[in-house]
């Protein structure tokens, strides 16, 4: 029962914040549109030992699938899924944001729930993680590779915004937590994001990093952010 109150919270908070934002932002798109082109499928999919994403040619149309209480690690084969806008992957066994690499090619996906998964909770490999994405490059240009292979900093340059010169001072400190989250720069779609529970929201500097990775985020592990005033999804 637990369990289950857990899901319905996170389901209730990122469906509802996400309708409303995609209502403001197609609300004159769709004004000529007839009511089946309107519709829209929701796929429950929770509480089911999935450890992939069963026949996702069937999914095509779906534009909300919850997936909460699963044990996926991978997200192979959602890059199929275009049309979908929320995501709940809540309770799953997901460990590094590079399993989160295929949703980068999902246009239409505004809230996403990573909530109570592994991140941060397995030994970290940063050689493994040593190349930014491009998202990253672009925002955090002052990123560079050791010798050693363990991605840290170079020197902070005149024209490095504050969001930028504390992120990076995050990687300076704590280099596992950029190999852990570097691969969320990928999601630059993505307008509510939920990471609550995962062992990585104890780091230091995890909520600057993810900020500085998302800065169009409006709201951010259940908390509105500084986007949120002047941002239409």
């Amino acid at each position: 029962l637990e369990g289950e109150e857990d899901t319905s919270s996170t389901e209730t908070r990122i469906t509802t914040t996400a309708t409303t934002s995609t209502t403001t932002s197609n609300s004159s798109s769709n004004s000529n549109s007839n009511s089946n082109s309107n519709s829209s499928s929701s796929v429950c999919l929770s509480h089911r030992s999935l450890s992939f994403l069963p026949a996702p040619h069937q999914l095509l149309p779906a534009t909300t699938v919850l997936l909460t209480h699963n044990q996926m690690s991978s997200l192979a084969g959602f890059e199929a899924l275009q049309n979908l806008q929320v995501l709940d992957l809540s309770h799953n066994q997901i460990a590094f944001s590079s399993a989160v690499a295929p949703l980068a090619h999902l246009p239409a996906l505004r809230a996403l729930s990573l909530a109570h998964n592994l991140l941060g909770a397995r030994p970290v490999d940063c050689r493994r993680y040593s190349h930014p994405s491009p998202r990253c490059n672009r925002l955090l240009p002052w990123s560079r590779q050791s010798a050693s292979g363990v991605v840290t900093s170079g020197e902070v340059g005149e024209g490095t915004s504050g969001t930028q010169s504390a992120a990076a001072a995050v990687v300076r400190q704590h280099p596992n937590l950029w190999a852990v989250l570097q691969c969320l720069g990928g999601l630059y779609q993505v307008a509510v994001l939920d990471l609550t529970g995962n062992l990585v929201c104890q780091w230091g500097g995890y909520r600057e990093l993810v900020l500085a990775l998302l800065p169009q985020l409006v709201r951010f592990d259940g908390a509105s952010t500084a986007a949120a005033a002047g941002t239409v999804v």
